[in-house]
């Protein structure tokens, strides 16, 4: 997921400064790694701010591009044939909150009561529930102003990428491509084409486009990285040598607990920055990789985690040896056995994607 936000962050910020997106991918990922590794104590409250001016940006900009839709009111194609595009992407996107969730509670758990975690998971619903219907109103919207389709040039202008020519002292238009397919081939967001056909008539609208896509991606970097950071940080935690405090403490004699967290600390901070070359090394070298990411590397893992490391999980935590664990608004025992669809939608689309990749359906 990490990676589609390096790309499509990138894109987000180039379209928005107009300056070309390939160099904007290092800037973009560094600075915000940089954040969330050296200056992981604002994170948290910069998320939170830039939620709320991510919320209220979706809100005029659904409400926005669905008064402009209904101006230009292009033609929408069905085409079921390609429903499994939008499965897994629908799963990438059902993915995010299993990430979020936990690091969102860290600051809750401390306080956490029956009522205070039955608000959170109310407050989750309510979210998702919302963005669930501004997202459906988004693409309704987008589809009836983006064609799906390239329009049909004629050949001379298949060759050229001005768009107008001269043949014969004749001037022949071509028109510009900002459909949907072009997009997807070219590794582009959604919204690149649909600025770039509100840039025309509706360029104020455009700009609030980009702003809040900017942010938004903003937002959702933050949140993956501090929440890799949380895992990986944790995952060191758990294995780091239980005599090394001793050791420490024989070679020094003052300030031990604190040369000791900083050992820690900085052998996570290092294994998190591990992580983040990988991503940023993939990113530079798939610059138009977004959709292709997306759909296959994101959908596989992403799925792979939540049907089966999440059910795991619940498994393990009704053993016997953690029943007597308190843990306040506990779920209903017959609510468990609907547990078992979690791991069916999710394991049938990591097969389904992998049966997809061997038969090389784009």
């Amino acid at each position: 997921m990490l990676i589609t936000y390096s790309l499509a962050g990138s894109q987000a910020y180039a379209d928005l400064l107009n300056i070309p997106f390939y160099n904007i991918i290092p800037v973009f990922v560094w600075s915000l790694v940089f954040v969330v590794l050296f200056m992981w104590f604002i994170v948290q409250p910069m998320v939170s701010l830039m939620t709320i001016a991510k919320g209220s940006l979706l809100i005029a900009t659904v409400a926005v591009t669905f008064l402009v839709a209904q101006e230009i009111n292009h033609p929408i194609t069905n085409d079921f044939a390609y429903i499994d595009n939008s499965f897994l992407m629908g799963t990438v996107a059902l993915n995010g909150p299993i990430y979020v969730m936990a690091l969102l509670f860290e600051s809750l758990y401390k306080i956490a009561s029956d009522n205070v975690v039955k608000a959170y998971r109310l407050s989750v619903f309510g979210g998702l529930s919302t963005v669930f219907i501004l997202n459906v109103l988004w693409c309704y919207a987008t589809l009836q102003i983006v064609p799906q389709l390239p329009p049909i040039l004629p050949e001379l202008c298949k060759t050229t990428t001005s768009n107008e020519i001269k043949f014969n002292n004749i001037t022949i238009f071509c028109p510009k491509d900002n459909s949907l397919l072009s997009a997807k081939r070219n590794g582009d967001i959604a919204t690149v084409p649909l600025t770039s056909i509100m840039k025309e008539e509706y360029t104020w609208v455009a700009i609030v486009i980009d702003i809040f896509i900017a942010i938004s991606i903003t937002v959702s970097f933050l949140t993956f990285s501090a929440s890799l950071h949380h895992t990986v940080s944790g995952w060191v935690e758990s294995h780091w040598p239980k005599d090394t405090e001793r050791v420490l403490r024989y070679f020094s004699h003052r300030r031990t607990s604190a040369r000791c967290c900083s050992w820690k600390t900085s052998a996570q901070t290092l294994a998190t920055f591990i992580f983040f070359v990988f991503i940023f090394i993939i990113a530079m070298l798939n610059p138009t990789g977004f959709v292709e990411i997306a759909d296959n590397c994101g959908s596989f893992f992403g799925n792979l985690a939540t049907g089966f490391f999440i059910p795991m999980m619940l498994l393990i935590s009704r053993m016997n040896k953690f029943r007597s664990l308190p843990a306040p608004a506990r779920i209903h025992r017959n609510l468990y056995p609907l547990a078992v669809l979690l791991p069916l939608y999710y394991l049938f689309a990591v097969v389904y994607d992998v049966v997809r990749l061997i038969m090389g359906k784009e």
